[in-house]
């Protein structure tokens, strides 16, 4: 078999580790609402207007709207991105409990994703692509990331909660969570009319590592249920009128069971050649992270306490990057 030598780099024994967010269910609303930290503050009308919230978005079946996403990595430039989004309401999907549209406004590409199944649409070449078991990844594709869960499902702010009035025009829902050392601000602000929320910020901060990592949604043009006229969700007309890419593919880790591993080569910090076959009869996991990834630090130290659990036991764990070396290694250290 042809070496295959990648341009990867092994830092530390560190695998991949998936951050799921713990959820609030809405009957815990009174609960939460003890937790607001202001005693001065005059809370019952404010209080009100949460709930108020939770049942005007209850009632909401689909909603569109335009959003301004900036993104301030941990490491690198700012992301500015605006674009366009549908959420509706889809009790059988098992990730998010709707279906979405997304565009970015800098791209041809349309994404679609309805019920486990991704679309990814290009009209430059009038072709698509249907990917499955792509699960909460599929918010990374650029239409996903125009998508706000929390506009639909308040099971996404959780924490340590708090409301209080912004000013005359809108109030705040805050919540607090405090996890292995990283600290998740979740900040909504909430119209007081229209009990649509303006925007949404979230900061991921761990001082031990020196890291902050924030994003920031600003939602307009916000129609929902009646006032959306253009449901871009029914209208899959590309189904017919495009061609499928024959690069469709199932994202599921199922169809590697049984293959067998490439002959790959890494090259580690310290300029040593690994052959990933030499471990051929092992158990190795591989972790692929980057400097900017926020979930991929928050997995580290995790990992890390992995590898001493297992590792006496002949767990072997590589931690692989492809960018921003030098930062890498630093945070390694």
């Amino acid at each position: 078999m042809k070496t295959t030598h990648l341009l990867l780099f092994v830092a530390l024994l560190v695998t991949f580790y998936s951050c799921k967010n713990g959820t609030n269910p809405k009957t815990n609303d009174f609960q939460q609402l003890t937790a607001i930290k202001n005693k001065d503050l005059d809370t019952l009308p404010v209080k009100q207007l949460y709930h108020k919230f939770l049942k005007n978005q209850n009632r909401i079946n689909i909603i569109t709207y335009n959003v301004q996403r900036i993104d301030t990595p941990n490491q690198g430039s700012v992301w500015n991105n605006s674009g366009k989004a549908t959420l509706e309401r889809n009790e059988n999907d098992t990730i998010f409990k709707f279906s979405f549209y997304g565009k970015r406004n800098d791209l041809s590409r349309l994404n679609y994703y309805i019920e486990d199944r991704h679309f990814q649409v290009y009209p430059e070449t009038k072709s698509y692509k249907i990917e499955t078991n792509y699960g909460s990844h599929v918010l990374g594709a650029p239409g996903g990331q125009m998508v706000i869960v929390d506009l639909l499902n308040t099971d996404t702010i959780s924490g340590n909660l708090s409301i209080k009035n912004k000013d005359d025009v809108s109030f705040i829902i805050k919540t607090v969570k405090i996890s292995d050392g990283y600290s998740v601000i979740k900040t909504v602000t909430i119209d007081k009319a229209t009990l649509i929320p303006l925007n949404v910020f979230v900061k991921v901060t761990n001082p031990v590592l020196n890291y902050k990592q924030s994003t920031t949604y600003f939602i307009s043009n916000v129609l929902i249920n009646d006032q959306v006229k253009n449901n871009e969700l029914a209208n899959l007309d590309f189904l017919s009128t495009f061609t499928q890419d024959i690069g469709s593919e199932d994202k599921s880790a199922d169809t590697l069971i049984g293959k067998k591993v490439p002959e790959i080569l890494f090259v580690s910090f310290a300029n040593d050649t690994i052959n990933l076959r030499t471990f051929e009869s092992k158990i190795v996991l591989l972790d692929f992270w980057e400097i900017w990834c926020g979930p991929c630090l928050q997995s580290l130290p995790k990992i890390q306490a992995m590898s001493k659990t297992y590792g006496s036991k002949g767990l072997i764990i590589f931690g692989i990057v492809t960018d921003n070396l030098e930062k890498a290694k630093k945070h390694i250290e």
